[in-house]
């Protein structure tokens, strides 16, 4: 009996500490989510005042990994993620779609107006991490755990629309893309097969299809930006133009119409760019062929120039004896003279 009661006690402890601990986590996350939402709010108020130094320092702190003492047995996981990371869905896509804005017109602010409001050290951070790409890392890390996959659509699209707009180059922006695509594990964007033909569906066949599916109209939609970023403006930089219209044809989230216009879009951007090369070649062909002339007409003038000289030059030449011969017979003369004087 006494053994009963002790059992029942413990599972009422128990269950009383667990209750406690529930509650509890659900304050901090209500907290947090208010927290979360009172920063964006006043982040978005300073950057719709061009405050864009306020702005990011109001957001920092909702997407910095948070170091903290005392949490031995912290999970290394969390350890790595900011608070952005435990917020809902709506609010990571809010969170990070301001912050990537934010960057956008922090750039286009141009070296002179960035550098007086930042500081050259902060300033020249922030373009490089774009520039190099390196911020879809940064934001894959600490905002979502490292999962490529897990990364919430709308923000995938506004960070190739980034890259697209300010770096040089779009070879990482493409990698970046299908690696997304890939880990994302959607059947029709399954792009294993373009680097190992044997492990062609394997993504298909062993993992489901995670969050960040078309099961609203939103999601559809978020896919179709993300595929006309990748197909139209993407790998059309890189002169993949073969497999984007191949990519496009096999993707099963394009209506025909749809996919009518990609394919329709990217032949347009094909003879533009054939266009262009044609005449980049043209003028390059005028270039030598001016040069050529230009040597042409030196050559000529050289040699006539020697032939006259040549022409001239028995003239010259008898020019010279005759005056030799002349100042021969003057000296004779006077010496002739000072002789019969003598």
């Amino acid at each position: 009996m006494k053994e009963s009661t002790s059992s029942t006690l413990l599972t009422a402890t128990t269950d009383s500490v667990s209750a406690r601990l529930l509650a509890s986590g659900s304050n901090n996350a209500r907290r947090g989510a208010s927290q979360i939402s009172r920063s964006y709010k006043q982040a978005s108020h300073f950057f719709l005042q061009r405050r864009f130094p306020e702005a990011l320092l109001t957001i920092q702190p909702l997407i910095t990994v948070q170091k903290r003492s005392g949490h031995a047995d912290q999970d290394a996981e969390a350890a790595r993620a900011a608070p952005i990371a435990n917020a809902s869905r709506s609010n990571r896509v809010k969170v990070w779609s301001l912050y990537l804005t934010l960057l956008n017109a922090i750039v286009e602010l141009g070296p002179e107006s960035g550098k007086n409001l930042f500081g050259n050290s902060v300033w020249r951070a922030i373009l490089t991490k774009i520039r190099e790409a390196t911020i879809w890392g940064e934001i894959v890390e600490v905002g979502y755990g490292g999962d490529e996959g897990s990364v919430d659509a709308e923000v995938v699209s506004n960070l190739a629309t980034l890259l697209i707009a300010h770096s040089p180059t779009q070879l990482i922006t493409q990698k970046r893309l299908e690696m997304y695509l890939s880990a994302s594990s959607y059947p029709d964007l399954d792009l294993s097969g373009r680097f190992d033909v044997s492990r062609e569906n394997t993504l298909l066949e062993q993992n489901p299809l995670r969050g960040g599916g078309t099961g609203t109209p939103q999601d559809l939609s978020s896919r179709i930006k993300i595929i006309e970023l990748y197909a139209l403006h993407v790998l059309p930089r890189n002169d993949e133009y073969k497999y984007s219209k191949e990519f496009v044809a096999m993707s099963e989230f394009l209506d025909d119409d749809t996919r009518e216009d990609f394919l329709h879009a990217l032949q347009s951007l094909e003879d533009q760019r054939t266009a262009e090369q044609e005449r980049e070649d043209e003028l390059v062909r005028e270039r030598d062929a001016e040069l050529d002339k230009q040597r042409s007409n030196v050559v000529p003038h050289v040699t006539e120039a020697s032939q006259l000289e040549a022409k001239l030059l028995p003239q010259k030449q008898e020019r010279e004896s005759i005056h030799e011969h002349l100042n021969s017979e003057k000296d004779y003369g006077i010496e002739e003279l000072t002789t019969h004087k003598c």
